[in-house]
């Protein structure tokens, strides 16, 4: 008999890179019967890992307390041996499948109580408050379940270190998806960013720095994510640059591979907010380069 695994995840897509391949897939070559359980248009197998879907939805409140409420009682009849959670919003849920004798991993994908800081869906005076609110929650959490991943040094600090081990979200070394980059002498040449399109990741200060750039030369810039919140997309379609702009939604890892080996650079002009003050920084050596005419 296989001993079983349950993946689930109110938040991301099942085919989040972290969840998906670093994860999913490593345990499922270990010979263990893997589910995921997310936001999905229907239910599927995909290269031998099974996906069990829970309705998409943009409503913030539904997500937390509908979606997550569904996702329980789904992993709860699985009857899983191991069940590996991603999301805060579902702590609530852990601690309920532990109390029914469960076996729980939480994974700690950002500094929640920081990251709360800087929600601009919360009320500014609000945020503390929540903050600390959630901050007990997952203390209480983190001291029930059998073990927390990290997705970094920093969070790992956080938790008792006999139970909590860090899994870092660098590629992985061994699919080496740069190895042949394209030409980058393109015109216009193209200036790339992957990932969530968020305000505090600096999205209008990428549009503004295109603009400036094309007074003095033709670029375009290829973005690839979601918007985050769904209405923003609007907002900044009606900004200056736009018009330099192709945006190509979310794209698979084989896709974000594509796009970064025709790219002449990539930019992130990520905010200095608590939670991105807590990265690993690496220091690189500076060089001048100039845009190709």
């Amino acid at each position: 008999m296989l001993f079983k695994v349950c993946i689930i995840t109110t938040v991301h897509s099942p085919f989040d890179t972290r969840i998906y391949q670093k994860e999913a897939k490593t345990v499922d070559k270990a010979g263990y019967d893997v589910t995921i359980i997310a936001q999905h248009h229907k239910d599927e197998i995909v290269d031998g890992l099974r996906i069990l879907s829970l309705k998409r939805t943009r409503n913030r409140l539904k997500r937390i307390i509908c979606l997550t409420f569904k996702a329980f009682n789904m992993a709860r009849k699985m009857k899983s041996d191991i069940y590996h959670f991603h999301d805060p919003e579902f702590i609530p849920f852990g601690l309920l499948l532990k109390l029914i004798g469960k076996r729980v991993i939480y994974d700690v994908h950002e500094n929640v109580q920081l990251d709360i800081l800087s929600k601009d869906w919360i009320s500014f005076w609000l945020r503390k408050p929540v903050s600390k609110v959630v901050e007990l929650i997952e203390t209480l959490g983190s001291l029930t379940f059998n073990t927390i991943i990290a997705a970094t040094p920093n969070i790992a600090q956080k938790f008792e270190k006999h139970k909590t081990m860090i899994v870092q979200n660098f590629p992985i070394a061994a699919e080496n998806v740069l190895k042949k980059v394209d030409s980058c002498k393109k015109n216009p040449p193209v200036i790339a960013y992957v990932g969530d399109i968020t305000i505090i990741r600096g999205i209008k200060q990428m549009l503004q720095a295109v603009t400036l750039i094309t007074n003095r030369h033709r670029v375009r810039l290829v973005l690839a994510g979601s918007f985050n919140p769904p209405e923003l997309e609007t907002e900044v379609k009606k900004m200056a640059g736009w018009e330099h702009v192709e945006y190509v939604g979310w794209q698979t890892k084989k896709e974000v591979a594509r796009i970064l080996r025709k790219a002449y650079m990539g930019i992130i002009l990520f905010h200095p907010v608590p939670n991105h003050l807590t990265y690993i920084i690496h220091k690189f050596q500076k060089k001048s380069f100039s845009i190709p005419k």
